[in-house]
C-alpha cells in the first residue's frame, strides 16, 4: 500500500464519519423540534386549566 493509498483510505474514513455526524445531527434536530412542540402543547394545556 502506497502513501497515497493510505491517505485516500484516511480521507474516505473521515468522509464517512462526517456523513454519520450529519445524519445524527439531523436526527437530534428532529428530536429537539418534537420536544419543543410537545412542551409548548403541555404549557398551553396547563394555561387552559388555570394551573
Amino acid at each position: 500500500m502506497t502513501e497515497i493509498d493510505r491517505l485516500e483510505e484516511k480521507i474516505r474514513k473521515i468522509l464517512e464519519l462526517i456523513a454519520k455526524l450529519k445524519s445524527e445531527n439531523e436526527a437530534l434536530k428532529k428530536t429537539k423540534d418534537f420536544v419543543k412542540l410537545r412542551v409548548e402543547e403541555l404549557l398551553a394545556r396547563l394555561e387552559k386549566t388555570g394551573r
